[in-house]
């Protein structure tokens, strides 16, 4: 079954090189086996890590595009280290994902990727206007008034000091297949070298699924 996409939405995202993505997707697979609702692969659900979801108008597509070339040629290569697969559970979905460690140099870049390319950030696109009134309508439970600035600002609280980076894994929507899935996970550390940003249009669960670009650090 096709995922559902999300026209002019796209994901400005590390893509992590060849090797660690082999690894996230044998886990992913694991998962699938025990009820994830998709498996990461090559092409579509592609392995990455989130800098910013941001709409763009096709209008505007060629210099967004310009700005993150710009930022990927200014970076230097960078190893992250990620911790053991978590499970997370809210609500009624659950998953599992990669959580990386948040040094400065992942700070620095996503605070960048936020500062540049925001401007870009189409706030009329119907799915921004859909996730500010439906994911985001119920009470916040810390720092409301900040990440309700994050919100009108960024379309979503998950920014700033609030931002996590990770390697989504899968997705349940049965929190008992998550728990049965995640206890046959191995659970070891691991790292990767970043060396790549890339421009994705975002599909269901904000998976990479159509690659726009993608720019070379230091290119």
């Amino acid at each position: 079954m096709k995922p559902k996409m999300y026209p002019n939405y796209y994901d400005v995202a590390l893509i992590p090189p060849e090797d660690f993505q082999d690894e996230v997707i044998a886990l992913s697979r694991m998962l699938y086996k025990y009820g994830a609702r998709w498996k990461l692969g090559k092409r579509a659900y592609v392995p990455h890590v989130t800098l910013f979801h941001v709409p763009v108008r096709k209008t505007d597509m060629d210099e967004f595009l310009h700005t993150v070339s710009d930022i990927a040629s200014e970076c230097a290569e960078q190893t992250l280290r990620c911790t053991a697969p978590i499970l997370g559970i809210a609500d009624l979905k659950s998953w599992v994902s990669l959580p990386l460690y948040k040094n400065r140099w992942l700070t620095a870049l996503h605070s960048t990727v936020l500062r540049r390319t925001v401007r870009y950030f189409d706030y009329n696109h119907l799915k921004i206007k859909e996730r500010v009134r439906k994911t985001w309508s119920l009470p916040l439970r810390t720092q409301q008034e900040e990440r309700q600035q994050m919100i009108q600002t960024y379309g979503s609280p998950m920014v700033g000091r609030f931002w996590n980076p990770h390697v989504t894994l899968g997705i349940f929507l049965d929190v008992d297949q998550a728990q049965r899935a995640y206890s046959h996970l191995p659970k070891r550390r691991s790292s990767f070298r970043a060396n790549r940003i890339a421009v994705y249009e975002l599909g269901e669960n904000h998976t990479c699924q159509r690659k726009i670009a993608e720019f070379p650090f230091g290119g």
